[in-house]
């Protein structure tokens, strides 16, 4: 596996995983730390009501992990509003986003190869997806079928969440008045250089998606 001499920022979303959140990140940094000559680890802790934040704050600590930021939000917010406040905080050189939950940290090489190569915009769709209810299922697919429809593309399969983008990118949405609105599409619309890879992983939990849950976010 190749060392690329770049500085790897990697953006983590949590809630209410206490009982998960150190393996991840011991996981994350061993094998982030074979992949960048330089990396990060942020941790954005979503308004969690069990002991994540107790849990992260150890782990900032002297006998913690090196290399870690944490940021934790006193209110629940949607998915890319809370990825963007690790995005805009990220030094690196380039960033990637990941749900530990229900994507796979052992496919980022894939996508880090293709980003140090000179694409802009890494998207990686995970073909296993967690549990959802037919009324998450029927309304994701309206709303992709819609969307779709004005912009010609499927945010589903071509902008998924999983996805690596270098600094240019994030500077470019960074002009904009509403980014973490912006963050969602522009990387699939605003003309960069793009790569879309598929892989196929089982997500961390069986946690069932409900309409409820998505509503703020479309």
């Amino acid at each position: 596996m190749p060392l690329y001499s770049v500085f790897l920022s990697v953006v983590f979303v949590v809630r209410n995983q206490s009982g998960l959140i150190e393996k991840i990140l011991l996981d994350a940094a061993e094998h982030i730390s074979s992949l960048a000559i330089d990396y990060e680890l942020i941790v954005i802790d979503n308004a969690s009501d069990d002991e994540s934040v107790l849990m992260l704050k150890g782990l900032t600590g002297e006998e913690g992990l090196p290399n870690l930021q944490v940021y934790a939000l006193t209110k629940e917010v949607d998915t890319n509003t809370a990825s963007w406040v690790g995005i805009e905080s990220a030094l690196g050189d380039l960033v990637a986003i990941i749900d530990p939950l229900t994507e796979d940290i052992v496919f980022l090489p894939e996508m880090l190869s293709k980003a140090a190569s000179g694409v802009d915009v890494v998207f990686a769709h995970n073909e296993q997806v967690p549990n959802q209810s037919l009324a998450y299922r029927c309304s994701y697919a309206a709303f992709n079928i819609i969307y779709k429809f004005f912009n010609d593309i499927d945010l589903a399969k071509e902008a998924p969440q999983y996805r690596v983008l270098s600094k240019r990118v994030i500077n470019f949405i960074l002009q904009h008045p509403q980014p973490a609105i912006t963050y969602r599409h522009l990387p699939a619309t605003g003309g960069f250089s793009r790569a879309n890879l598929t892989y196929s992983a089982a997500p961390r939990v069986s946690h069932t998606k409900r309409l409820g849950e998505s509503i703020d976010q479309g």
